[in-house]
């Protein structure tokens, strides 16, 4: 019997340029809890607006508007995203499905390209960091316990800045203004969290074994029933 359908979740974790740390092409695990990273770059937007060219201070209010501000109730930004996945994977996880995660991680171009794959890793990790903590709706357990029982699967897939994330090619050599404050450059420091896949869980049902009864007439012949 099919207890859980196949369900997916798309969305998307916004960094700051060269965040986290540490800086270093070797390191490919955060000094920091996404979370954390998250705050301190909400408290960067008058920064990086006031920073932007004045062609791209309103791209960018509007990334940050569109992508990571949590809005007045809460129900925008990466933040909003992970709460819905918490809520819908509970139920998955209790029926015994195995979920299956896959992170993309991405980073803009002004970097050499095993750097940026380092900081892919390292923004990843800081997502996992964030993440296993949570206890779905309806669990007793965390993520990080339904990973220990290998219910809870994340694959990474590390790619810098060789990545085109929505028509922009992250490997662009933009203008020295807009490597850091522009949209384009904001687009590519990214995870994406592309899926989750809740694995059918088959119940199996037993079917009672037939049982031979004899019974003997009156006239010695036997019948089995």
């Amino acid at each position: 019997i099919d207890k859980v359908k196949e369900d997916t979740y798309k969305f998307s974790y916004y960094f700051d340029n060269d965040i986290p740390g540490k800086q270093d092409a070797n390191v490919t695990t955060a000094n920091e809890s996404y979370q954390t990273t998250l705050s301190n770059y909400i408290a960067r937007q008058t920064d990086y607006s006031t920073k932007a060219t004045s062609a791209n201070k309103e791209g960018v209010n509007q990334f940050y508007e569109q992508n990571i501000l949590p809005g007045p109730n809460g129900d925008k930004g990466p933040l909003h995203g992970t709460l819905k996945f918490i809520e819908g994977v509970g139920e998955a996880l209790n029926a015994g499905s195995t979920v299956e995660v896959l992170l993309q991680g991405s980073a803009s171009s002004p970097n050499n390209v095993n750097y940026n794959k380092a900081l892919s890793k390292r923004r990843m990790d800081s997502v996992i960091q964030y993440m296993l903590p949570l206890i779905p709706a309806n669990s007793t357990k965390s993520l990080q316990q339904w990973k220990d029982e290998g219910k809870f699967e994340i694959t990474q897939e590390a790619f810098g800045e060789e990545i085109s994330i929505d028509g922009v090619d992250c490997t662009q050599d933009l203008p020295s203004s807009n490597k850091v404050f522009s949209p384009q450059a904001m687009g590519c420091r990214r995870v994406l969290f592309k899926s989750v896949v809740e694995t059918p869980y088959k119940e199996e049902v037993v079917t009672p074994e037939k049982k031979t009864v004899v019974v003997k007439g009156e006239n010695g012949t036997s019948n089995e029933k």
